[in-house]
């Protein structure tokens, strides 16, 4: 039995278990994610899911698979549903917490279906795009901003906003929120310096140019969460018995999530650096810690790595030592 908006009826209610409504399947689509792995499905979309329930953005997530590698087959089959178990000690109480994310609306793959990415552009809800393309994937290379697809993770964003801009005529309103979350110092403002220069190779329009660098918010952010990767079988018996499915390690959730923590506080942090978005203050309350250039904290990526972490002490944020997180990577 998979996962899905079927047999999610009949999964039992359980203590610490946390079904969506079928409400949250008839949210309009509003975030354009880049990336389907295991660090956005544990973070911005799950945060996301957390807002929607909550009643407060009320928007689901359209994720473009860019890489060529796998497919979206587990996706389609659960209906782009996943489970999140959060395992961890929060001011001394233990933390038993599940989740069954219903923020990710459909999967589109770059390579086959770039014409269908590009309608998602005449969206009028579409407000946010986030990104994880790993480090490399933020880096300029001559592309072709008309191709199906262009080659490059900036090519394809420079596609998307130029659409957009022809779409609704340069209007400014129509701008959209950008928050790449790839580990790299001034992510956002790296990422906008590449899609300007590729905007002028590709000889897009002055008025484009103009609209692109002030209807559109590129958001610098640090996002630290520690993903390990796979689960133990042991893991994967618990997680079929803590969401009541079947036992078999690949029948009930091919996508599922877990985070656990072997340190005393449960942490994950989203930070973001955005200042005109009228969404963020929801987001802030769902988890984005905001910041601005002048509050003196400095928004850059963490290195913690098999539960690592550095010591932050120039950063006024206190930053604490956070959970494992384990998140089922697709085969």
């Amino acid at each position: 039995m998979y996962l899905s908006k079927i047999n999610i009826q009949k999964i039992p209610a359980l203590t610490g278990l946390q079904l969506p409504d079928a409400s949250m399947f008839l949210l309009p689509e509003k975030v354009l994610q880049f990336g389907t792995g295991v660090l956005l499905r544990a973070l911005p979309d799950f945060i996301i899911d957390k807002a929607n329930k909550e009643n407060r953005f009320n928007g689901r997530i359209v994720m473009v698979k860019s890489t060529a590698g796998g497919d979206t087959g587990a996706f389609d089959r659960q209906d782009g549903l996943y489970t999140v178990c959060v395992r961890g000690i929060d001011d001394g109480k233990r933390i038993e917490e599940n989740y069954i994310i219903s923020s990710v609306s459909r999967v589109l793959q770059a390579l086959t279906q770039w014409d269908a990415v590009l309608e998602i552009a005449a969206n009028p809800q579409m407000q946010v795009i986030i990104s994880n393309t790993t480090e490399v994937g933020i880096s300029l290379i001559k592309d072709d901003v008309f191709g199906t697809p262009p080659q490059s993770f900036p090519g394809k964003l420079l596609s998307f906003l130029h659409r957009r801009f022809i779409v609704f005529d340069g209007d400014p309103t129509r701008g959209m929120v950008v928050i790449p979350t790839e580990l790299i110092p001034g992510n956002a403002d790296k990422l906008l310096a590449i899609v300007k220069e590729l905007a002028r190779q590709n000889n897009l329009e002055i008025s484009f140019l103009e609209w692109l660098e002030h209807a559109n918010y590129f958001c610098n952010s640090l996002v630290d969460r520690i993903v390990p990767g796979k689960l133990s079988d042991h893991d994967h018996h618990l997680a079929g018995w803590c969401v009541g499915g079947n036992l078999n390690r690949n029948s009930f959730d091919e996508l599922f999530a877990r985070i656990c923590s072997h340190v005393r506080l449960n942490f994950d942090l989203f930070a973001a650096m955005c200042f005109c978005f009228a969404e963020c203050d929801t987001f802030q309350r769902a988890g984005i810690f905001r910041v601005g250039r002048g509050d003196g904290h400095r928004v850059r990526p963490g290195y913690r790595r098999r539960g690592q972490h550095p010591d932050r002490a120039d950063q006024r944020h206190p930053l604490r030592p956070g959970p494992r997180h384990h998140v089922g990577r697709l085969e």
